[in-house]
């Protein structure tokens, strides 16, 4: 299983989840993938949206996260691709609305070439949060949107949520899959009580509640990956979140994150260990909480290993 939390609230758009992928057998789960990606970030025509996703870790025999990547980018990639720029068309870039349709469809259509074995393992869902930009005035509105396979062999269903929210006023969580009755309680008497305080609050709320769950399952990693979406200034904040110091990637002594699939076309960032962030013609990001570094400035990027399909 995976936690994916998303919350939208005073102007903010945040996805939070773990990174862990197991494997059953034996009649035990061990990790398979400590440090998965589960997030891609895509800028659509209209507007910034993140999805992540529980529940199969591969779809066509490629990791989820570069399966959703393929999806929104109408082309195929490799699972070691770095960054780059290309080629996607006019027709191809959609607007934050068919990109989410064809994301479904897509799906429906995958989890059709599975196995019997492989379509009865897990119960697939994606999570797709942002915001949504005005045509003609700077008027910014949330998005939320669930797509989830009910059942085993079940039509996936669609669901938008938040539509109409008063974000200045009002928030609006999420949790995929679902969680206990009682931790989400907690969880929204956290958020009531200290939002107020700002947004990197409201993040590190969201990684503490995954992480207590992860106490209890197995399933569930404590390494994350947050990411917060401005709807002010449009930016993606992305902040890798390592439970312990093991967890913390380096490179001849400079501090790096795990970072997420980033789509602007025509740039494509894929997942990768770096230390800082960029700008397109299209979508800012930057990489933030790692250590200061000592001496002359020194800027990375690069891919890292996935593992193949078990």
């Amino acid at each position: 299983m995976t936690m994916v939390l998303g919350l939208l609230i005073r102007g903010y758009a945040f996805q939070v989840s773990d990174r862990l992928v197991t494997q059953a057998g034996g009649g035990a789960v061990r990790p398979f993938d400590p440090l998965a990606n589960k997030t891609v970030i895509f800028r659509a025509r209209d507007g910034i949206l993140a999805i992540g996703y529980s529940g199969r870790a591969y779809l066509d025999g490629v990791p989820t996260d570069v399966w959703i990547a393929q999806s929104l980018a109408a082309r195929e990639f490799s699972t070691q691709f770095g960054m780059g720029a290309v080629e996607v068309s006019p027709s191809q870039w959609r607007h934050s609305g068919p990109t989410i349709t064809r994301l479904r469809a897509d799906a429906e259509a995958a989890i059709g070439r599975l196995t019997e074995q492989e379509r009865n393992s897990h119960l697939q869902r994606f999570q797709i949060i942002g915001i949504k930009l005005a045509k003609r005035t700077p008027k910014v509105r949330p998005l939320l949107c669930t797509i989830e396979e009910p059942s085993y062999g079940s039509a996936l269903s669609l669901a938008h949520y938040g539509r109409h929210l008063a974000w200045d006023r009002q928030y609006l969580l999420m949790a995929t899959p679902d969680m206990a009755a009682e931790e989400l309680a907690r969880l929204r008497s956290e958020l009531k009580a200290r939002a107020n305080e700002g947004p990197d609050t409201c993040e590190a709320i969201l990684a503490a509640s995954i992480r207590r769950i992860a106490d209890e399952d197995p399933t569930v990693g404590k390494d994350l990956m947050a990411v917060q979406i401005k709807s002010r200034d449009p930016h993606v904040q992305i902040r890798y979140l390592p439970f312990t110091s093991e967890a913390s990637p380096s490179h001849e002594g400079l501090p790096l994150a795990y970072t997420p699939w980033i789509i602007a076309p025509p740039s494509v960032h894929g997942p990768a260990l770096s230390n800082g962030g960029w700008t397109t013609r299209h979508l800012s990001w930057s990489v933030v909480g790692l250590p200061t570094q000592e001496g002359p400035a020194r800027a990375m990027q690069r891919s890292y290993p996935r593992p193949r399909y078990p």
